[in-house]
């Protein structure tokens, strides 16, 4: 049985969700975009000191709007870091995502804004930076390269794999793409400190999937489950040939 999905008057935030479970290995493809884009400003993070000092707002947006510019079923990305990552703002989040006005699509028209402006992401109800933000990354992956610019090189890194991230419940998303949807969301790290290589985290890069043109599906409990308050047990990806009714 189809699952309805209804917009709602909204001040802000994702605290509407639905407590439904799928399996998100359609979508690796997908995740791999936002886990690409968080190694990139792990690097810059290190670099900067541990914030994204020298790099430019304009270069943010940039790296958001390219992850949605694309036929691809990625609607929305976005940036959010850590207080003062960003030297100029307590907070910043760039978003981008394809234009949608009253449930359709203008196709073509990619759309930017800070989200940090429409509601607080560091709110602990923020599920798709929350939970990686208390998530424990001392044990985080080290990567090894030997780079070659004009003479070699070799450095150590922190980067992140889809493992390492986390999807979120469908919620419907007030304040950034006004539909629903699912966001994957990949760490940035910092070090501790330059002396005391340990990895803290400085934020998430993230990508959004709409869930117009998925099939929710409302399943019957399993055996031994008849008492959970989760009735929801699984999203059914057709990738856009089923709609929501």
């Amino acid at each position: 049985m189809s699952t309805s999905l209804s917009t709602s008057p909204c001040s802000g935030g994702t605290d509407e969700t639905l407590p439904v479970f799928f399996d998100h290995s359609t979508w690796t493809a997908y995740a791999e975009v936002a886990v690409r884009m968080a190694n990139l400003l792990t690097k810059l993070v290190i670099e900067g000191n541990n914030t994204l000092r020298g790099v430019s707002q304009r270069h943010l947006f940039d790296l958001v709007r390219t992850n949605v510019d694309s036929e691809s079923l990625v609607f929305g990305s976005a940036i959010a870091v850590e207080e003062y990552v960003y030297p100029d703002f307590r907070i910043i989040c760039p978003y981008a995502c394809k234009k949608n006005s009253k449930g359709k699509r203008t196709e073509g028209v990619v759309v930017a804004h800070d989200l940090s402006l429409n509601y607080d992401y560091l709110s602990n109800t923020t599920e798709w930076y929350h939970e990686l933000r208390v998530r424990n990354w001392t044990q985080a992956h080290v990567s090894k390269n030997h780079v070659v610019y004009n003479s070699a090189c070799s450095y150590q890194r922190r980067s992140c794999a889809t493992q390492d991230g986390h999807w979120t419940r469908p919620y419907f998303d007030c304040g950034g793409g006004y539909i629903w949807m699912v966001t994957y969301s990949a760490p940035i790290f910092g070090w501790r400190s330059p002396t005391d290589r340990v990895p803290v985290f400085r934020g998430v890069g993230t990508i959004d999937i709409e869930l117009t043109n998925i099939d929710i599906n409302q399943c019957e409990t399993h055996p031994g489950h008849e008492n959970s308050a989760t009735t929801y047990k699984s999203v059914d990806v057709f990738r856009g040939t089923h709609t929501l009714q």
